[in-house]
């Protein structure tokens, strides 16, 4: 009475793409959020404001151009946002789309950490720049943690020989 082992069911597949697809799409969730509380944002200067164009001339009134850094970060972060979330549903289906996906994810979202920190500080008078110097570049260290990452994790060898073989 000798138990022989199964047969085996096929090639093994890599587990990360499940797990670094599952964490996008959370990133991705987080990202989107964001999106929420900007429209949230807008309908309450909408409403405080008195209704009408006047209440949103307070929200987007006179910009620098450190303000326009700073919107576009808030704009482009929902749809980078949206890319990575089809970009992780990629990688579960193991299609080849979904490292070139987090790419396009990646490169904007690290210029965008870079850039925010710096249109945060110098929107404030040259006296307060020093004292408001670690929360921006907190967020920016935990902006760009991922996308780094995501930027190193697609460039090893192994993972682009694995991902060529995907459809």
């Amino acid at each position: 009475m000798t138990a022989t082992a199964p047969p085996p069911l096929g090639p093994e597949r890599p587990v990360w793409p499940y797990a670094i697809g599952a964490v996008s799409i959370a990133m991705a969730c987080l990202g989107l959020l964001e999106l929420v509380g900007l429209m949230l944002q807008i309908a309450m200067a909408f409403v405080l404001g008195g209704g009408g164009m006047a209440g949103l001339r307070g929200l987007f009134g006179p910009t620098s151009g450190w303000q326009v850094v700073m919107l576009a970060h808030h704009a482009f972060r929902p749809m980078l946002s949206a890319v990575l979330l089809v970009g992780g549903l990629m990688l579960f289906k193991h299609n080849r789309s979904g490292p070139l996906l987090h790419w396009i994810y990646a490169v904007p979202s690290v210029l965008l950490a870079v850039a925010y920190p710096i249109a945060y500080i110098l929107n404030y008078p040259p006296q307060l720049r020093p004292q408001m110097l670690f929360w921006p570049i907190w967020q920016a260290t935990q902006s760009a943690v991922y996308p780094v990452f995501v930027m190193v994790w697609f460039r090893r060898a192994r993972i682009r020989e694995q991902t060529s073989t995907w459809a």
